[in-house]
């Protein structure tokens, strides 16, 4: 076995008393106990670093197996739902239900919608609010914006379910917050009657800004009466602009009114 030089004096030819030797034999015992301990702990570090890699490895193939396979089937459920989307397109609601319902059993949430759809309208099947409120509510807890804003239309309109405006307002909320500028209109409309002229400025500016003509319509009004911004009349002239260039009616009367003034 190889010992240390460092740790055997009597090797460099150096002599020691019995006393002296006594004193450094436990020291060397000591030492030669440690460095075993040293690689032992270095080895299982190793060891443990193995380990992890490979778990790693497992789990990165695992979540990579589990994606490729999600999507996979999210475009399976798209191309059902399409087949939906061109049934409907051709006025065959019955079909269009047959491979809507097939997409929304299995968690697709526009077919969800789309189904929704067919049981508010009363395409192809007997019309239902309770179940449009069903499907809608599955493609909004889903994040679907447009099922989102429907959900708030209908807790404010007692449609399939008790008049709530809580309920209403947060989920026009979740449908703004993903810029669908029906419920950035809706939220504004609620603030501009609750006298809340700073919050419905805020959501009237957020519709605008995205083309849509009511909502420049309204902020037009907004700086015109001076509503929640300092009153301005070049500002609510150009949103009028904006509005009346997708043929906003009342937006084109207001222009040719402060024309007049």
């Amino acid at each position: 076995m190889h010992i240390d030089p460092l740790y055997q004096p009597r090797l460099l030819n150096i002599e020691f008393d019995d006393s002296v030797q006594a004193l450094i034999e436990p020291l060397q015992a000591s030492l030669r106990e440690f460095s075993a301990q040293q690689r032992q702990a270095y080895e299982t570090t190793l060891m443990t670093r193995e380990q992890l890699g490979q778990e790693q490895e497992t789990r990165t193939a695992t979540e990579l197996l589990a994606r490729e396979q999600s999507k996979r089937e999210q475009d399976k459920l798209e191309r059902i739902y399409l087949l939906g989307e061109e049934a409907f397109e051709k006025g065959n609601y019955r079909e269009a239900e047959k491979y809507y319902r097939q997409a929304s059993e299995a968690g697709y949430a526009p077919a969800q919608f789309s189904l929704g759809r067919l049981y508010h309208n009363g395409q192809g099947l007997t019309k239902d609010l309770t179940q449009h409120v069903y499907w809608i509510r599955k493609a909004a807890e889903q994040g679907h914006a447009v099922s989102q804003y429907m959900l708030g239309n209908a807790y404010v309109r007692s449609l399939g379910v008790d008049k709530d405006m809580n309920e209403a307002l947060q989920w026009h909320l979740k449908a703004a917050e993903q810029n669908f500028a029906g419920s950035q209109n809706s939220l504004a409309s609620y603030y501009n009657k609750e006298k809340d002229y700073i919050k419905a400025l805020y959501w009237y500016q957020k519709s605008a800004e995205q083309g849509n003509s009511f909502g420049q319509f309204n902020l037009g009004k907004f700086y015109e009466k001076g509503l929640g911004v300092p009153k301005d009349i070049q500002e609510a002239s150009r949103w009028y602009r904006k509005a009346a260039a997708q043929g906003d009616e009342d937006a084109q009367r207001h222009l040719d009114f402060l024309s007049r003034a």
